[in-house]
């Protein structure tokens, strides 16, 4: 398995870098109402968000003793890429375990904020850029103010790094 960078740099949501991020943010500013946080009616949210990030969405439920993050909703997309489901399961389980505790940090500073964390994401391997993306975390409700999921979209060069993926997983 090669060596690999994960370089990430926080971007502003005024901004959005494209028009299925600024869809994401818009759907959960409407969720939002009057209410600090929008508040979890389900999967009919999801009909909000554009089509082709669907399937690289992540819905994960907050445990806070101890602190954790179940995934109750793991994107197709994700289980095509990596190759495994952690539907049910911890974000503490990513492999590799770098990028588990990338994405613990992740939302956990979301939960922390109570508010939206968008970032650029850049993997490199042997010197390469190999997947370019754009990670939005929003924090989600049941009462409008309390954290209790959070959502993460993502919008990448998802080919690229479909195929890295999986050149790693057939080499390591």
């Amino acid at each position: 398995m090669s060596e690999y960078v994960l370089r990430t740099n926080e971007i502003g949501i005024e901004n959005p870098p494209s028009k299925e991020v600024a869809d994401c943010i818009n759907a959960w500013k409407s969720w939002c109402g009057d209410a600090k946080l929008p508040v979890w009616s389900g999967g009919k949210m999801l009909m909000d968000l554009p089509p082709k990030i669907l399937p690289l969405t992540l819905i994960a439920d907050v445990v806070t003793e101890p602190m954790d993050f179940i995934y109750r909703y793991w994107g197709s997309g994700f289980t095509d890429m990596h190759g495994f489901d952690l539907t049910g399961k911890s974000c503490r389980e990513i492999k590799p375990e770098e990028f588990g505790k990338i994405v613990f940090q992740a939302q956990l500073d979301v939960y922390t904020r109570k508010a939206p964390y968008l970032y650029a994401g850049e993997t490199v391997s042997n010197g390469q850029i190999v997947i370019n993306e754009y990670v939005l975390r929003t924090p989600m409700s049941s009462d409008g103010e309390t954290v209790n999921k959070i959502m993460t979209n993502v919008w990448m060069n998802r080919w690229d790094a479909y195929n890295w993926f999986h050149e790693e997983r057939e080499d390591g």
